[in-house]
């Protein structure tokens, strides 16, 4: 397997460039969202109440595109043994393209964390919001479409990396949650439930899982009118679990509604009204999975695969024969 990753620095920029063909290429993507979410975070727990003076504050535009380039390779030698030929640079348009998709990121109205079409394609079966922006990339096209990250879930945080930097991130960002204007950024809602899901997940006895699980519950419900996308798609998870299948389509067709690209939340859509369609559900129920799954063909077919499309016309079939 090939494997390659360097870091530049110039000026107030800085670039990482990652080769890895044992790694999947939606993996290698998803994992530069998540590297690009806990940078900001750690950026943001750097500026503390307890800091004399306080930082100052400070906000970072990342870009991410996956593309081909050209490895250049040089002999290195081992301390014992042959020369072997490794990896020493990389060339191509691909980086050039994710330069310029960077610097459009200062343009964005949520995370600034900005995708390539090419990157963001690769995300369609992991629960990351986007929005697409159009842009123009100097020396490229004048108007280049580009997306957004406006959320995201992930579901394993590093767990051995820095225990207590995770600990301290949920004390200031989840049990003050109260006291801070920054949960308004929608990225770091997402950062926030995934880090706590995550240590719950990770924990060592029943007593610490609860206590976390109460955490997460805390914070997903603490305002019943938030529209986040990420908070309501881990409501409709917790709904999932306890088996409130009606209660979870209320979620996910409000998420939907407002996200019709999120691919993640279509399919969990599709999933509950299928258990719906299965189970032995109250009529008023199947009328409700049947009557969403027909609003979102008429209102959005430009977003649905033939496959995705094929699926909810037999739920339908299905919900008719019941």
């Amino acid at each position: 397997p090939t494997s390659f990753c360097q870091n530049r620095c110039r000026g107030d920029e800085g670039t990482v460039f990652c080769v890895e063909d044992a790694e999947e290429s939606a993996d290698l993507v998803y994992k530069a969202v998540q590297f690009a979410f806990e940078l900001k975070a750690t950026i943001r727990l750097m500026k503390t109440e307890e800091s004399t003076p306080a930082p100052r504050p400070m906000d970072i535009g990342i870009g991410i595109h996956f593309g081909r380039v050209a490895a250049v390779s040089c002999l290195e030698q081992p301390p014992a043994g042959r020369p072997e030929s490794v990896i020493c640079e990389i060339e191509g348009f691909a980086i050039n393209y994710a330069k310029r998709v960077e610097s459009s990121s200062r343009m964005g109205k949520f995370s600034k964390i900005f995708l390539s079409r090419e990157a963001a394609r690769l995300l369609d079966g992991d629960p990351v919001v986007l929005s697409q922006v159009i842009v123009p990339l100097k020396g490229i096209h004048d108007s280049e479409i580009v997306f957004e990250v406006n959320s995201a879930l992930f579901e394993d945080m590093p767990k051995n990396s820095n225990g207590k930097y995770y600990e301290d991130f949920i004390t200031r960002y989840a049990d003050k949650i109260k006291n801070l204007d920054i949960t308004r950024d929608s990225w770091m809602k997402g950062l926030i439930i995934s880090t706590i899901d995550s240590r719950m997940r990770a924990a060592a006895s029943d007593s610490l899982r609860l206590e976390y699980a109460k955490k997460v519950a805390n914070f997903i419900w603490q305002d019943i009118a938030e529209d986040d996308p990420i908070i309501l798609f881990a409501r409709a998870r917790a709904c999932g679990v306890e088996k409130k299948h009606t209660q979870k389509l209320t979620y996910l067709k409000a998420l939907v509604d407002k996200y019709p690209t999120f691919v993640q939340a279509r399919k969990k859509l599709a999933e509950v009204c299928w258990q719906i369609s299965e189970a032995d559900s109250e009529r008023a129920e199947l009328v409700i999975a049947r009557d969403t799954i027909e609003e979102f063909l008429n209102r959005f077919p430009q977003y649905l695969s033939d496959a995705e499309k094929d699926h909810f016309l037999t739920i339908i079939d299905k919900i008719a024969h019941k």
